[in-house]
């Protein structure tokens, strides 16, 4: 209900100059510029290479699992060319289907209005537009979403291994205590 009635209000604003009287909509604009098509496309590929790649996963140890139950060696190669075949196709289907159908876009422009739209005022929401209109707001949207890759890169190197440290080191004492409980239990 908010976003509805900030998009009539913002409807008479301009990100240069926020007293002036414009047909633009403050917080669509200001969506698109923060969700642009270069970064649509960046996360539909990235999401697209994620998903293909765990499918593949699956169908090799399905095709692996398959094969045995194929005792004729050359009956078995026939097999698993086609089924590699099948596979390629899924991928194929499955990625122009991402493409095609999910939506990514509009979901990601939506959810960013509606998130602004509860987070900031009208006339923030004004400055911010200028601000991402401006030289140095644009090559801020520019680099942010690789810093923030980056971010998640360096965590994933440096603190997940710290973390699965201290997750083996948790599980062996409570393994240890939990062994001793079942000792008094079993051998009492």
């Amino acid at each position: 209900m908010r976003l509805i009635l900030l998009l009539g209000v913002l409807a008479t604003l301009n990100f240069a100059n926020p007293d002036s009287v414009s047909e633009s909509k403050v917080v669509t604009r200001l969506a698109d510029l923060l969700v642009s098509d270069l970064e649509i496309g960046r996360q539909q590929n990235k999401l697209s290479k994620e998903l293909v790649k765990r499918m593949q996963e699956n169908n090799q140890m399905l095709r692996e699992r398959l094969g045995l139950f194929i005792e004729d060696v050359d009956r078995k190669m026939e097999f698993f060319g086609r089924f590699d075949k099948i596979s390629r196709e899924m991928s194929d289907t499955f990625q122009k289907r991402i493409a095609e159908d999910l939506g990514l876009g509009e979901f990601l422009r939506q959810t960013t209005m509606e998130i602004y739209a509860s987070e900031f005022t009208d006339l923030e929401m004004v400055y911010l537009g200028r601000f991402f209109t401006s030289p140095i707001g644009r090559k801020y949207l520019e680099k942010n979403s690789l810093i923030l890759e980056e971010l998640v890169r360096e965590t994933h190197e440096l603190i997940v291994p710290r973390l699965m440290v201290i997750q083996s080191q948790v599980q062996e004492y409570y393994s240890q205590k939990m062994q001793t409980l079942h000792k008094e239990y079993v051998e009492y």
